[in-house]
């Protein structure tokens, strides 16, 4: 018995990368918060054809690569937003990520008693704070996507 990833495509039919129509619209896609999958699925593009264009097309591996670090840089200015506005966590994931070089262990912000008593996720580590903010991207991501996205006084 063979299992398909992907049921509805024949594993008989030829190998079809994106054409350039395809990946453009999937790359806008991706820049809207969506996943490879859901951009295949809405545009009706074979999944295994996006595989196979990041595989074997160098061209649009590179702007993949690029439209995955702007993506990464949304989070990040997500974040940086929300710490500056007094959200712990953000503060917490800011400080544990981007420390100034002279940060030292009397100024962490384990000594932070408010973080500590008045934040559920202070104690989470860094780890479980990154998976939150990853699962939540695509929420974070509109903000960026919309005309009304200004920048905090």
């Amino acid at each position: 018995m063979q299992l398909l990833l992907f049921p509805h495509i024949s594993p008989h039919e030829p190998d079809r990368p994106l054409s350039p129509e395809q990946q453009a619209d999937i790359l806008l896609a991706l820049l809207r918060g969506g996943s490879p999958q859901a951009a295949c699925q809405k545009l009706g593009a074979d999944p295994q054809g996006f595989c196979r264009t990041t595989e074997r097309d160098e061209a649009f591996r590179t702007r993949l690569r690029h439209v995955r670090e702007l993506m990464t840089l949304n989070v990040v200015a997500t974040v940086y937003r929300a710490a500056l506005e007094g959200a712990p966590a953000a503060q917490a994931l800011w400080l544990r990520t981007f420390s100034p070089p002279d940060w030292t262990a009397s100024t962490s912000i384990s000594s932070n008693a408010s973080l500590e008593t008045n934040d559920e996720f202070a104690s989470l580590p860094t780890d479980a704070l990154r998976r939150i903010l990853a699962a939540f991207h695509g929420e974070f991501s509109t903000w960026f996507s919309s005309d009304e996205a200004a920048e905090p006084a």
